[in-house]
């Protein structure tokens, strides 16, 4: 049960990233992303939202699981000495 709070955390963290992320593309109009999505609607915003999302969540989702590993890791080298 752990672990799912842990990536539904990961998750949320991601979709805020991500939407922060896509966010800061249409308003600097970087690659004329701005002008491109601007009379789209919902659905390419969506499409560049959601990949970024689910990228940020993921390399979220690794950095905790990678900064627990350390943690074990250091109790069990300083139980060998």
């Amino acid at each position: 049960m752990r672990l799912v709070r842990l990536w539904l955390l990961a998750q949320a963290w991601g979709m805020a990233l991500g939407a922060a992320f896509t966010a800061l593309l249409l308003v600097g109009d970087v690659a004329h992303l701005g002008r491109l999505t601007a009379g789209g609607g919902f659905l390419p915003i969506a499409m560049l939202w959601l990949p970024f999302s689910f990228l940020f969540g993921a390399v979220e989702f690794g950095r905790r699981v990678m900064a627990m590993g350390d943690r074990g890791l250091e109790k069990h080298e300083n139980a060998d000495r």
